[in-house]
């Protein structure tokens, strides 16, 4: 077993029951998104590059960021 260098460094793992296709349509598809994060939005195009912008339904940003990788999944 290593320790990570960092003492602040946490890592979760999440096993999710679903196909890779399913889970990243999840991340990606906003009819997923709604459903999980009370009707927010992402906008983003989801290019590297590309501004993130997690919205409220009355337009309020929440999150933003920019992507900095973003590979679909592939078998």
């Amino acid at each position: 077993m290593t320790t990570p260098k960092d003492p602040q460094t946490f890592v979760y793992v999440t096993y999710i029951a679903s196909t890779l296709e399913e889970v990243w349509d999840a991340l990606t598809q906003n009819h997923f998104i709604e459903q999980f994060w009370s009707n927010c939005r992402i906008d983003c195009d989801w290019k590297v590059g590309s501004k993130m912008q997690l919205r409220a339904p009355n337009g309020t940003v929440y999150d933003e960021g920019v992507v900095l990788a973003c590979e679909p999944p592939h078998h």
